[in-house]
């Protein structure tokens, strides 16, 4: 049960992490938060 969540959570991530470096790529450093 934990492996699976943690597989989850991972992968949620991974996505966040791959977006906001796509982000900083597209948009020369900058990056909006929010």
């Amino acid at each position: 049960m934990k492996k699976e969540f943690d597989k989850k959570t991972l992968e949620k991530e991974t996505d966040f992490w791959n977006k906001i470096k796509d982000n900083l790529k597209k948009g020369s450093g900058k990056v909006c938060r929010k």
